[in-house]
């Protein structure tokens, strides 16, 4: 059984969408922010280990994080979407290879609601 099948027999593993943002421009003096790319990805998401907990860095312990498992490869920045509620790509393990397969560890963090 391949990686790809094992990620996706997981009882948590489903389809989740993901928006990467594009670099955004200057204009006037002023930032603009680029477009938004939606893409969607099999993946598993799992709480965090002691030892994923160990090397976060000193700001993302109090957080609320999780780890997404999944063959594509996603990028800092990017927004995840977990049970309607949008979390954020900070940090990117891998490319794994395992058996001819690739996959990568994805460390999220929980987007604060804005009030309002």
């Amino acid at each position: 059984m391949s990686l790809v099948e094992v990620i996706n027999v997981f009882k948590t593993a489903t389809t989740y969408a993901v928006t990467r943002p594009s670099a955004g421009t200057l204009e006037l003096g002023r930032f603009v922010p680029g477009d938004t790319t939606p893409l969607t990805v099999v993946a598993v998401v799992v709480p965090l280990s002691g030892r994923d907990l160990k090397v976060l860095p000193e700001g993302r312990r109090v957080e609320d994080s999780r780890k997404v498992i999944t063959v594509t490869q996603l990028k800092a920045g990017d927004l995840v979407t977990i049970d309607a509620e949008s979390w954020e790509v900070f940090h990117v393990d891998g490319p794994w290879i395992f058996a001819g397969n690739t996959h990568y560890n994805c460390f999220v963090s929980r987007q604060a609601i804005a009030a309002t």
